[in-house]
């Protein structure tokens, strides 16, 4: 199947609330890579993920550490390393876990997509690069790929299962082939595995052309938050902050331009956080967009690359901007539209009414 490029789950935007149990408040990643399935835990502590290719070393009777032992982490995160293309790695998943997402990146920015996510029992909430049922192959793209769970309301999505989970990775032999990808892991937990809330930090890219105040862009995003992401989901907003873009970012002329403009954030950013680029107008293969988002998900916790947030063009009205927002941020968490424009594709939700 020829992967499609595509160019579009909420708690792992989020900096966890108190959960009022162990591991309370928010929390950045503290499992970090130190080689290949290699990971350094709280207070140091060896650690080894599983899979083909990155085995690392194993505790005593042979066994594997458990990357995930140790006090409990709001958002966790393990790297499966650096592997020829295609290939099958097996990860651990831990307990009380609320969502997971991976990416997936080859340097050498080729084309790879997910072909299968499959969690330890039943079949795989990703399979043929698409969410089964939808007819859309969107797992596919130009040097780094995304993909989540739950992403739809298939059992076996969600509640996400513990236990040993397969990713797979392939290319597109008629294109321009990835030859390695370099695949991590980020994982959300609470104490009793329950949402409770969250805030989302969201970091402003500003072009000069786009003509708005900061306190415009303030209501904008309270507006995002108070009129949608707080009474559905419980989300509320983070800390924020602004920086200003060169006036090259005032149009972005298709594809290719919003690709290296979200790929322009800083990787030294916060982790999670969302990116939001505001810009005066789309062009070319993005012309009449009022907004653009990197990925259908993507990468609120790996900065600099093409799915790397979101970008839109200020209506004058921030009230309206707030829903734009709140539809793009969507898509970066993993939702796709309710109604898709070619014919014979849907959604990944039972409940969405089907549209002729």
């Amino acid at each position: 199947m020829r992967l499609r490029h595509a160019l579009v789950a909420l708690p792992l935007l989020a900096a966890c609330g108190d959960d009022g149990g162990e591991g309370g408040g928010s929390s950045e990643a503290t499992s970090t890579t130190s080689g290949p399935g290699s990971t350094t835990g709280v207070g140091g502590a060896a650690a080894t993920s599983t899979g083909t290719g990155a085995t690392g070393q194993c505790g005593e009777g042979g066994e594997a550490p458990d990357p995930w032992a140790g006090p409990l982490e709001h958002l966790g995160s393990l790297d499966l390393g650096t592997l020829p293309v295609p290939t099958e790695q097996n990860f651990p998943v831990p307990d009380r876990a609320l969502g997971l997402t991976t990416l997936s990146e080859d340097p050498a920015g080729g084309v790879l997509g997910i072909y299968s996510l499959r969690p330890p029992a039943g079949g795989s909430v990703i399979f043929q690069f698409a969410i089964p049922g939808t007819g859309l192959a969107t797992f596919g793209d130009l040097g780094v790929i995304t993909g989540a769970s739950p992403l739809s309301d298939n059992d076996n999505a969600w509640p996400v299962q513990e236990g040993t989970w397969l990713l797979r990775i392939e290319t597109d032999e008629a294109t321009q082939p990835a030859e390695t990808s370099r695949s991590r892991i980020w994982v959300r937990r609470t104490a009793d595995g329950a949402f409770h809330g969250g805030a989302v930090d969201v970091n402003v890219f500003v072009a000069p052309g786009a003509g708005v105040s900061q306190s415009y862009l303030d209501d904008a995003i309270d507006a995002l938050f108070d009129d949608h992401y707080e009474p559905l989901v419980g989300l509320t907003r983070g800390d924020v902050t602004f920086a200003a873009l060169p006036s090259s970012a005032d149009s972005v002329a298709g594809a290719e331009e919003f690709r290296a403009l979200l790929a322009s954030s800083d990787e030294g950013l916060p982790i999670p956080s969302l990116n939001l680029f505001v810009v005066a107008d789309f062009t070319g293969d993005l012309g009449q967009a009022l907004g653009v988002a990197g990925g259908i998900p993507g990468s609120p916790m790996v900065h600099g690359t093409q799915r790397s947030g979101v970008a839109y063009i200020p209506s004058g009205d921030a009230a309206y901007d707030g829903s734009v927002l709140a539809h793009e941020v969507g898509h970066l968490a993993g939702l796709f539209h309710t109604t898709v424009v070619e014919a014979g594709f849907a959604d990944p939700f039972d409940d969405t009414s089907a549209c002729a």
